[in-house]
């Protein structure tokens, strides 16, 4: 009994607080840089596929789309792809402790939303070549 008491007298050791690990900010500056980037390339796309459409004689040749899409086929699944596409980069940049290499791996999360905004950019103007080339011819 007496040894209890000892126990129960003395006050709850405190131990210091573990530090936390600092945070990477995932949805930063640079991330909606270069996601805004993507989008703009993705917006001129989507933009001038509708006009081609719409402009008469043309046809979507992904066929992903079909033939003649309307446009809320077109808007719908273009920003669901890219909505997926977010997500995707916002898991690359975001640290992974199961990851191996993850430092690695974080390095290049920009490389496909600028290739993607590059290759939006190129069908946009692809598109527009397209169309005045057929107005002109008309």
């Amino acid at each position: 009994m007496l040894a209890l008491s000892a126990f129960a007298a003395e006050p709850p050791i405190q131990l210091p607080e573990a530090p936390t690990p600092q945070q990477a900010h995932v949805l930063d500056r640079k991330y909606f840089a270069v996601m805004g980037f993507e989008f703009s390339g993705l917006a001129g796309d989507y933009t001038s596929t509708l006009v081609c459409l719409h402009g008469g004689s043309f046809h979507e040749t992904d066929s992903w789309f079909g033939p003649h899409p309307s446009t809320a086929r077109l808007t719908t699944e273009s920003l669901g792809i890219f909505a997926g596409e977010a997500f995707g980069t916002y898991e690359l940049k975001k640290r992974h402790a199961w990851l191996p290499f993850d430092k690695q791996v974080r390095r290049f999360w920009w490389v496909y939303p600028v290739a993607s905004g590059l290759q939006h950019a190129v069908l946009t103007y692809h598109n527009m070549e397209l169309y005045n080339q057929a107005r002109i011819r008309h």
